[in-house]
């Protein structure tokens, strides 16, 4: 009898996957205890008799038939597998029609039905008795959407919490039997090229014995056993080795196997990512663009090496490495359920310690998400550590709505109170000549200037480059292979080591992608205003190397004699641009005088003073998300999230203007799959509001065109070659009348 119409046996195949998931479950001591703890089962039996089970119903002679003959076409070196598209049988669901007499446990069960991700109310129609020709298979699909419906109160107060539960004890079983399948059949793949599958490596990391700890390393480590660690040290404290020295505490203490970073962006992600990477045993990073940032070059050398970066890039996904980084769009995205995989990353991220960088850097919306994404960690006994540098008082009530009790704030003191900027001006400006003799000064030192907006950003590069200054522009709307150009550009005009070397220089003109993503620094810095937490962030980036006393310039940007707040605010079509409270009140209580860590800490008190209800868009979203994850425990549900998006119809991570991509090259004829395109996407994709994208169009920057993607033909939008270059990225704004210009 054959598995695999390649000539694997059924036999064989069944003592490969049960020897991959007793590799899976020996390789995580610590999943088999707390599963224990917590579901109360021998977790390898129950993956074992999953592993043992799961494909039998290929004995099924309408299957085996179909197999037969696509086994004598693969002999024949013809194309195969086209009898077993048209054979009509689910062999899962043979399985356990088969398997009916024996006493397997619920979640063997599920594991056994949703090892090819056919356990959906998409594929709800498979499971009618008449499509698959099979009795009893309609009698399976209900008694799922029974236990499913009926396992716990979804409208009771603690649905989430009860939902977490339920589905802790049925995720682990069925992740690990797709993971055991899954490498199994990639080793017994011998007509593809590449047969590797990832090690699974345990966390290792030493702090380095010529070091002496910092105060906020020995924080992290004083403090390890709180389940809710919130740590505020000032940048450059060394929070890094914190988060890595609290891990260890976390792993060696038995309350985790493996350490996760969320990131706020993706290019945060990226530079923690080689930070840590250098300091334990494998570092993964996932975010929807991290397989170009990481994986990409290395995958066009050979079908060997893609397939090898695919692997890799996939067990970061699941959060499987020792350490993984990622933005926290992908943590709240797989608590919707809304895909196959994300109940593995939701199961792996149970016996994981969890760091949240850069806490405060997000909106109320996004914060309502990650209180929820808090309820779950505290409900699972996960491990959390959240660290910034302006994390406010205020922000406890978020923690304990989350339901963590008695939560301190613990502060690196040992350098609150030294000088670390003296802010020499306050300066409203509506137009660049206001300012003009500030953007002197920085021509004759180096020098960083932040701007609140890409516009504005582009205005100032534009200035200086008629002047025959030539900045480095850095912003979001570069392509990735770009954006790595420009952070090294940065690093060798102003990083450390060019500050060692006494050769730092030039101006650096960047937007909030610059805030905590760059590892660079100058004494002479302008900003323009915005909320304090943010301006303590780019306050970050001055005199970061030494203990001299930086000088900041504020300035104001008005329009038609009005603050001009953007992006910090409300837009309305009737009044304009809104400031919100944070931005107003810190331009209230900004004063012209010198500031230590403690007067920003201080001021971020001030201005964050209390925590206010969460606005009722944000509450609702946040709700659903809840709702998601109790709606989805069990049965992925009928609109699937593809791999890249991080959102739904419904939910959204983050409260952004609808995006859409704009592509700065013209695709070479069509697109095999839409993996194929998804990687052209990530090499030469620019997200950017509709709007905007609306308004090239209609000055010709952007045009729109047909491409095909297997059988589909799909519009996309592409920058006209003078749109986009590297010195300023994408312009929807060119003067394209006047070319020459």
């Amino acid at each position: 009898m054959l598995a695999k119409p390649t000539g694997v046996t059924l036999e064989t195949h069944l003592n490969d996957v049960e020897r991959e998931a007793q590799v899976c479950v020996s390789a995580h001591p610590f999943v088999s205890e707390k599963y224990h703890r917590l579901a109360g089962s021998d977790f390898q039996k129950e993956v074992k008799t999953a592993a043992k089970f799961h494909d039998v119903g290929k004995a099924h002679p309408k299957w085996q038939d179909a197999c037969q003959k696509d086994n004598q076409d693969f002999l024949a070196g013809k194309k195969y597998g086209g009898n077993l598209m048209k054979v009509g049988l689910r062999h899962e669901i043979a399985s356990l029609i088969w398997l009916q007499k024996k006493m397997l446990s619920e979640p063997v069960k599920v594991a056994i039905a949703a090892h090819h991700k056919k356990l959906s109310h998409r594929h709800e129609k498979r499971w009618s008795d008449s499509e698959v020709k099979m009795k009893g298979a309609q009698a399976l699909w209900d008694s799922f959407k029974r236990l499913s419906n009926n396992a716990f109160d979804p409208l009771a107060k603690n649905a989430f919490e009860n939902a977490l539960k339920w589905h802790y004890k049925f995720s682990g079983v069925r992740f690990f039997t797709q993971l055991a399948d899954h490498r199994a059949s990639i080793q017994e793949n011998l007509d593809e090229p590449g047969r590797f599958v990832p090690e699974f490596k345990p966390f290792l990391y030493e702090f380095p014995e010529t070091w002496q700890k910092r105060p906020v390393q020995q924080l992290a480590e004083d403090f390890a056993t709180e389940p809710l660690l919130l740590l505020r040290a000032p940048t450059g404290a060394g929070k890094t080795d914190a988060a890595l020295l609290w891990a260890k505490k976390q792993i060696e203490g038995d309350r985790a196997d493996r350490l996760v970073v969320a990131m706020p962006t993706r290019f945060t992600s990226n530079a923690l990512a080689l930070n840590v990477n250098e300091r334990v045993s494998e570092t993964g990073l996932y975010h929807s663009s991290a397989w170009f940032t990481r994986h990409s070059e290395n995958a066009k050398l050979s079908k060997e090496n893609e397939h090898k970066e695919r692997m890799i890039h996939e067990f970061a996904r699941l959060l499987e490495s020792p350490v993984t980084v990622c933005t926290i769009d992908h943590l709240l995205a797989a608590l919707t359920l809304s895909r196959e995989d994300q109940h593995g990353i939701v199961f792996n991220l149970t016996h994981s310690c969890l760091v949240i960088d850069e806490a405060d850097f997000y909106d109320d919306f996004t914060q309502a998400n990650i209180e929820k994404l808090l309820v779950a960690t505290r409900t699972m006994d996960v491990p959390v550590m959240l660290m910034s540098a302006s994390l406010p008082d205020s922000s406890l009530k978020l923690y304990e709505n989350a339901g963590y009790k008695n939560v301190k704030i613990r502060e690196d003191v040992s350098d609150l109170s030294r000088t670390r900027c003296e802010i020499q001006s306050i300066k409203p400006y509506a137009e660049l000549d206001e300012i003009e003799e500030l953007l002197e000064l920085s021509k004759t030192q180096p020098t960083i200037i932040y701007a609140n907006t890409v516009a504005k950003a582009m205005q100032l590069y534009q200035r200086f480059k008629a002047q025959d200054v030539d900045p480095v522009l850095y912003h979001s709307r570069f392509i990735e292979a770009d954006k790595k150009k420009k952070e090294s550009l940065l690093l060798d005009m102003l990083g450390a080591e060019a500050w060692k070397e006494n050769k730092a220089k030039g101006i650096a003109i960047l937007t909030q992608i610059g805030e905590i993503s760059v590892n660079i620094s100058t004494d002479f810095m302008i900003s323009e205003l915005c909320p304090i937490d943010r301006l303590v962030q780019r306050v970050g980036r001055l005199s970061r190397f030494g203990k001299q006393v930086g000088s900041l310039h504020v300035i104001l940007p008005t329009r038609d004699e009005k603050d001009y707040p953007a992006p910090y605010g409300s837009f309305s079509r009737q009044t304009g641009w809104e400031a919100n409270p944070a931005f107003a009140k810190t331009k209230d209580l900004l004063e012209l005088k010198a500031y230590s860590a403690a007067d920003f800490v201080s001021l971020v008190n001030r201005v964050y003073d209390e925590r206010k209800e969460f606005p009722n868009e944000a509450k609702t979203n946040a709700k659903l998300l809840e709702e998601l994850f109790v709606n989805n425990w069990l049965i992925l549900p009928a609109n699937e999230m593809k791999e890249d998006e991080e959102e739904t119809d419904y939910w959204k991570s983050r409260n952004i203007p609808a995006q859409v991509t704009v592509f700065t090259k013209h695709p070479d004829g069509y697109f095999k799959n839409y993996m194929e395109f998804q990687a052209f996407k990530n090499e030469w994709g620019i997200g950017i509001p509709i709007y905007l994208a609306e308004r090239g169009i209609s000055n010709g920057s952007i045009s729109s065109i047909k491409i095909g993607i297997r059988d589909e033909k799909k519009d996309i939008l592409i920058a006209s070659n003078a749109a986009y270059s590297f010195e300023e990225g994408l312009n929807i704004d060119y003067d394209f009348e006047n070319l020459s210009c």
